[in-house]
């Protein structure tokens, strides 16, 4: 009965730390980007994804820091059904250099661009540790259509420095 119960906390426990954030980085990891806010929609042979988060790295001083807000949208050709609602939150761990380097400067930076692997252990740009499939592919920091028609430049995200309570 005590082994019961003990998996059942464990099990309570474990979930409750699903959508928190780590506070520190994956060894030889740049950053993260954690995408918590997240809607889908299908139809037939399509799916999309938007959600909205952000990226946990390091500063010029090596300090812990989060550009926020990071926007991520992402498709693919696997719509099973028609249908709209929320969705799991997608975490993806930067290695590339010019991949963390964009994102601390708000750039659109489009997945098909970079090696993207969802295996920890190949040589990889950006892994996918969850919320995503190699069949869908996605934008970080998409510009909207309407402001780059007309040259406008949004401004570079801060990188706010990261403490255990935000």
């Amino acid at each position: 009965m005590n082994s019961v119960l003990t998996y059942l906390i464990s099990v309570f426990i474990g979930a409750l730390s699903l959508g928190t954030p780590a506070t520190s980085l994956p060894d030889e990891a740049l950053g993260v980007v954690y995408i918590t806010s997240v809607k889908t929609g299908s139809l037939p042979f399509l799916h999309g994804i938007k959600g909205e988060g952000n990226y946990l790295t390091t500063n010029e001083q090596g300090e812990l820091c989060r550009v926020e807000p990071v926007i991520l949208v992402a498709g693919g050709f696997n719509g099973e059904h028609i249908g709209f609602g929320q969705g799991d939150p997608i975490t993806l761990t930067i290695y590339n250099p010019t991949v963390s380097t964009r994102l601390k400067q708000g750039k659109k930076t489009v997945s098909a661009d970079y090696n993207v692997s969802v295996d920890p252990t190949a040589l990889q740009d950006i892994y996918i540790e969850q919320g995503l499939t190699l069949t869908e592919g996605f934008v970080l920091h998409p510009r909207k259509a309407w402001s780059s028609w007309f040259g406008f430049q949004p401004s570079q995200p801060d990188c706010d420095t990261a403490t255990l309570d935000n």
